[in-house]
């Protein structure tokens, strides 16, 4: 996200652009008529989840542990958030967040990871 900060802050000083000129149209494809630097946030997420998806694709046992994996990291941050929810005073903004996660849960089954 710094990073994201910085590369847009060096592009409009380049360009000589105001600093109030819209972080989008920096970001924006060429064909879109914009300067097309991407986000390296949006980048470095977009490649890790698919990675994910062809991890979770693949038809080796490859499948089963990243499965397993997954499973285990969202019963953990499950387990994490309802302690953080029971044990500590929070701002009300952070309770809905959890809330909303709890109530939005994807669970996945072996099925559902199979091509």
């Amino acid at each position: 996200m710094i990073w994201d900060n910085v590369i847009g802050r060096t592009i409009k000083h380049e360009l000589n652009f105001w600093n109030s000129t819209a972080t989008a149209m920096i970001r924006e494809d060429t064909s879109n008529y914009g300067l097309g630097a991407p986000s390296i946030s949006v980048e470095f997420h977009r490649r890790l989840a698919t990675a994910l998806t062809l991890s979770l694709e693949d038809p080796t046992r490859h499948r089963n542990v990243t499965f397993n994996l997954l499973n285990k990291q969202i019963a953990h941050l499950t387990d994490l958030s309802d302690s953080f929810l029971s044990t500590r005073e929070t701002d009300l903004h952070i309770k809905r967040l959890l809330d909303y996660s709890h109530a939005s849960y994807l669970e996945l089954t072996p099925a559902s990871c199979s091509s």
